[in-house]
């Protein structure tokens, strides 16, 4: 019963392998984003939502269910999730300052991006006043006047003003307010005259506010008002008087009820003119005041910030629904479709998980987990960076950990590469050798010579006969131990690296027809023989040479994560597509980080993109050519010695008929056209089984076709 369900198992898969011959391509059904919220810069109520600007995108928030209704991010027409401010119009547009792509406009469900040679790249702060935008930048403010009509972008006039200034907050009123790193400006509303205040307080001016009819400054040292009469701003508050910090990084300023409301990196603070009270030690962004107190807290090292929610006098902490990082080092799915994310961060241990319904983290047992791989038995297992590490398991069902270690601080659990096999053998390279840990959980240590310590982020591969390949900075290694791991004596090692440019191969994997191919940072390499076959943007339709994940599908085509971008390459058609921040929604490397794009995962209709600035979901559906013949083959099955000809009946002439194993393996036969169809020449040689007949139409429409055929003698 067994031998029967894998061959039933191999012809699908098989027949699945042929389809990918002929597919026309992928069409992408979605793409979806996956990040953190360190920074809440800002967090303003319109209707029953509050709108909260973050680094990972523009976040509502209801604060009736206490929960996060909808993120808009890059793949929702948000160019630039890092959104620092926002402000809306009178005619309730949503005006948004951005770092990486400037200013753009929310309107009725849609992004407007406003033109960027009008206004830079990066903006602090956005204000509004009647039909006049204001923009705080890293070079200046900028006056944008939209004649009354807010998206007819093109016969708005904009003016930028007191150049060579950080402009840090605005503050519009009688006059133009405007905080910078020395001081404070005030432009006349005729935009002709231009005024600067220096502060005894402190430089950095961000948070502007009138209270009582009166306009306070806040600044690093302290709160300062400012006196009309004599046109000149006098201290209110010094922090040294009333706390131990002399200097406070401020990041929001708020009045209501009598009092002054001061986010801090040191923590949040309200002061009443008399009483200077700590409200929390949390490095607070932004605060929202109404019958309760909301506080948007900063996020410690690349994770994500959450809510304080203050009420009469009771203190709740509410989080969201975020992966635990945005750096992402690998990637993994288990057979319920959970993703697994380890994050390699010093002093992480947590994994992001993601299910149909949640995001939640799972706590691993050991330190700076970095690679994550299923096995047989829908067990989760992680290798680790760090010599008090190793190998570690988690039992789904048991809901349990194992660790497995060599030594208690050793270079043995310091892994840089790892993968798991057909026969569930788990593979690791680490700072002394390779160990193999078989199905039954025992280890067997080699050593490879000329191989050397390990280096973070290479990998495993397999090829259908059992041998393992390893990518290393000076080549392909392939061990071939003969099935037999307790048995040296049999190993064979052989390196590659003839045909390559760059010997540096991180990444390698194997295909249906045991071609291995390998990412390195000057092109794509396909192992033929003894030497490798490269491509590079020069010479192909590959988006970058500098391939840094490599990964083949069942339909035997090769997915190639670039410093671009992505590649897909179809080898038997030798044709590619590419998806890249220009001509899709994969968003780009705004901060131009070495290795942005870190990691890959192909699934049947998804494919996954870890980044070094959250997880990015590109879900697709295959796309075929038009029409597929219905093949006639006779006689079947074909006896060999006995029939003379094997005949595809009813197709065009414009047709190539070629015959193949189930492996997928090219059999020459000498094919002639006959009425109707065509005559195939079976050799005598050729051994009993079935195979594979793939049919395809060399002129439009492009028609094609696959059947099998028993072939016996």
């Amino acid at each position: 019963m067994k031998l029967r369900v894998k061959f039933c198992l191999r012809v699908v898969l098989s027949l699945v392998f042929f389809l990918g011959f002929w597919a026309s391509g992928i069409e992408v059904t979605n793409w979806k984003t996956y990040t953190t919220f360190q920074y809440l810069n800002q967090i303003e109520e319109k209707g029953d939502i509050l709108y909260i600007a973050t680094n990972g995108g523009l976040v509502l928030f209801s604060p009736q269910k206490e929960s996060m209704e909808r993120v808009y991010t890059y793949q929702d027409g948000l160019l630039s999730h890092y959104v620092n401010s926002f402000a809306w119009d009178r005619e309730g547009n949503l005006w948004l300052a951005t770092s990486y792509r400037g200013l753009l406009v929310f309107s009725k469900e849609k992004f407007f991006h406003y033109p960027s040679e009008k206004v830079p790249s990066t903006i602090n702060k956005v204000a509004i006043s009647g039909d006049t935008v204001l923009l705080g930048t890293p070079d200046g403010v900028y006056f944008i006047a939209t004649q009354g009509s807010f998206l007819n972008f093109a016969d708005d006039n904009v003016l930028r003003l007191l150049s060579g200034n950080r402009i840090l907050g605005v503050y519009p009123d009688e006059d133009f307010w405007l905080g910078c790193s020395r001081g404070i400006f005030r432009i006349t509303r005729d935009l002709q005259r231009v005024f600067l205040y220096r502060l005894s307080v402190g430089d950095s001016v961000k948070g502007i506010l009138k209270a009582k009819d009166t306009l306070f400054v806040i600044a690093e040292k302290g709160l300062a008002y400012y006196e009309p009469r004599f046109d000149t701003f006098s201290p209110y508050l010094f922090f040294y008087a009333v706390s131990p910090d002399t200097f406070l990084l401020v990041n929001d300023f708020k009045f209501s009820g009598g009092r002054f409301y001061i986010a801090t990196n040191k923590g949040t603070f309200t002061y009443d003119g008399e009483h200077f009270l700590t409200l929390n030690n949390y490095w607070t962004m932004s605060i929202y005041v109404a019958d309760y107190l909301l506080l948007g807290i900063r996020g410690s090292t690349y994770a994500s910030g959450f809510l304080v929610k203050i009420q009469e006098g009771r203190e709740k902490w509410i989080s969201f629904p975020t992966i635990v990082t945005n750096s992402i080092f690998d990637i993994a799915k288990d057979y319920e479709d959970n993703l697994y994310l380890p994050h390699f961060m010093w002093g992480e241990n947590h994994l992001t998980v993601i299910t149909k319904d949640s995001i939640t983290r799972l706590k691993d047992t050991l330190p700076v987990p970095d690679f994550v791989k299923v096995c047989s038995k829908d067990r989760i297992w992680i290798g680790h960076w760090a010599k008090t590490s190793g190998l570690s398991v988690y039992d789904k069902e048991k809901v349990s950990w194992r660790v497995f270690q060599w030594g208690g601080v050793s270079g043995k659990n310091v892994i840089g590469a790892f993968n798991i096999d057909q026969n569930d053998t788990k593979w690791m390279w680490n700072e002394i050798n390779v160990i193999a840990l078989d199905s039954q959980e025992t280890a067997y240590e080699f050593s490879i010579p000329g191989l050397g310590s390990c280096q973070h982020g290479y990998e495993f591969t397999f090829d259908s006969k059992g041998r393992v390949y390893l990518g290393t900075p000076n080549g392909l290694i392939r061990f071939d131990y003969k099935g037999t791991l307790s048995d040296p004596a049999d190993d064979s090692i052989r390196v590659f690296m003839e045909g390559l440019v760059s010997f540096d191969i991180k990444s390698c994997a194997s295909d249906r027809q045991d071609r291995i191919w390998v990412g390195t940072p000057q092109g794509l390499g396909c192992l033929q023989g003894e030497r490798f076959k490269v491509y590079t943007k020069e010479n192909s339709g590959l988006v970058s040479s500098n391939c840094l994940r490599v990964r083949t599908d069942t339909f035997n085509r090769v997915w190639i994560l670039t410093e671009g971008g992505l590649s897909l390459f179809y080898p038997e058609k030798d044709s590619w597509q590419s998806f890249t921040p220009v001509n899709s929604a994969l968003f780009p490397n705004w901060k131009n980080i070495m290795g942005f794009y870190s990691s890959l995962f192909v699934d049947r209709d998804k494919v996954y993109i870890g980044t070094k600035e959250g997880l990015i979901e590109m879900a697709y559906r295959e796309i075929t050519p038009p029409g597929v013949f219905n093949l006639e083959i006779y006689p079947n099955p074909f006896l060999v010695g006995k029939n003379l000809k094997l005949i595809v009946d009813k197709i065009p002439d414009s047709c190539a008929v070629e015959l193949f194993t189930l492996s997928g393996k090219k059999v020459e036969v000498k094919c002639e056209k006959i009425k109707d169809g065509f005559s195939l020449e079976i050799k005598d040689s050729l051994s009993s089984g079935l195979y594979i007949i793939r049919v395809r139409e060399l002129k439009p429409p492009y028609r094609c076709g696959i059947g099998k055929v028993a072939i016996l003698k």
